[in-house]
């Protein structure tokens, strides 16, 4: 080997050790989290939008709406799960928005990060099912998102009806600060009722979400789904996994 190849090699070398280094010193480690529910909330609270202020009991009755942290899920989902968020509500708006959120601290502050989604549900919404206004499984869009500021359901006094604070889109479409994965059909067919099994249902990103931390390397990650069937809808949120992968600066 002649001396001027071996000081190409060197040299080539040289700036390839320079180059990961600089990687390294610009790209921080992945920030992953998960949540599995199996004794308490974890942080999460629920809501709900897209419908009109429920003035009185029977306004509230009809709609069905609830949430709370549950010990069990269904017997048929089978396996020992323990542990899960439970959400249900039924659509008299012809557009009812439920949703769950996490307020996430200790990332980078002022960081701009991409963030994907790994989240199992449990969903008794049949496959190819038909159903008021819309099919109960390929009707309901599930959403996740993440925003630098907190996802509220705030009333717009000009039609009296709880709209989302964030753009999160509309029923199919995605939004800003929330993409749609897929709806909640899970792959069973409808039994006498209408309804089928519960069933364990895997969505997640297909491509990452960006948000912006603030000055205390905070934002919030919001889940829910967005309805066009006018039915009752119940699922549990067996577990959430969220990846923030901080971009270089």
């Amino acid at each position: 080997m002649t001396l001027s190849k071996m000081l190409f090699g060197v040299f080539a070398l040289a700036l390839f050790a320079f180059a990961c280094e600089d990687d390294n010193d610009n790209t921080p480690d992945k920030n992953t989290q998960t949540f599995e529910f199996t004794s308490n909330v974890e942080g999460w609270t629920a809501g709900f939008a897209d419908l009109p202020k429920l003035l009185t009991k029977e306004d509230s009755s009809i709609y069905e709406l609830s949430f709370k942290w549950s010990a069990t899920l269904p017997a048929e989902v089978g396996g020992n799960r323990a542990g899960a968020l439970f959400i249900a509500g039924h659509n008299r708006s012809d557009d009812l928005f439920m949703f769950f959120k996490r307020k996430i601290t200790g990332l980078l502050p002022n960081t701009n990060y991409q963030v994907d989604f790994d989240v199992d549900l449990a969903s008794e919404a049949p496959t190819g099912a038909v159903g008021i206004g819309g099919a109960p499984g390929e009707s309901v869009y599930f959403k996740a998102g993440v925003s630098d500021k907190e996802p509220l359901a705030v009333l717009d006094p000009q039609d009296n009806h709880y709209r989302m604070n964030i753009d999160k889109g509309q029923q199919s479409e995605s939004g800003r600060e929330m993409k749609v994965l897929g709806d909640i059909a899970n792959g069973k067919p409808a039994n006498g009722l209408g309804s089928a099994p519960f069933t364990i249902i895997k969505r997640k990103t297909t491509a990452p979400i960006s948000v912006k931390t603030d000055a205390q390397g905070a934002c919030w990650i919001v889940l829910g789904t967005d309805s066009g069937f006018e039915g009752l809808t119940r699922l549990y949120y067996d577990r959430v996994g969220v990846v923030f992968t901080p971009q270089a600066k």
